[in-house]
């Protein structure tokens, strides 16, 4: 399990010491933060301000790879990759070049449900 310090949050911060657990599937890195919480606006929209963080995981993809499942309790996750990344979510998905685009360095925040899986892929592997 990944050590997250109290109070932590998504902003880029890496403690010392700090590692996600790791996804090994390429050369690529597409870090996921899972979260329980969100935030809701007065008109009742959901606003990508996520709180209550679970765990960090990072899966490393060329070809497409998976996550680990959400935990029990995660509505939101953050993605964040060092390359351009394609996203499919699901039960047991395959990512493929017509899946979801993600460009590198980009966050993006996606509703999701416990056990739920998001594969990677780099677009070219």
């Amino acid at each position: 399990m990944a050590w997250v310090p109290d109070g932590w949050q998504p902003d880029g911060f890496q403690p010392p010491g700090w590692q996600p657990e790791a996804q090994s599937g390429g050369a690529n890195s597409c870090l996921i933060t899972e979260f329980k919480e969100v935030q809701i606006s007065n008109d009742g929209a959901v606003v990508p301000v996520a709180m209550g963080q679970v765990r960090s995981q990072e899966v490393l993809f060329g070809t497409s790879t998976q996550s680990l499942p959400f935990r029990n309790g995660v509505k939101l996750i953050r993605v964040i990759a060092d390359a351009d990344v394609y996203l499919v979510f699901g039960a047991d998905p395959t990512a493929t070049a017509t899946a979801i685009r993600l460009p590198a360095n980009t966050v993006e925040y996606f509703g999701v449900e416990a056990n739920e899986i998001v594969a990677c892929y780099d677009g070219t592997s």
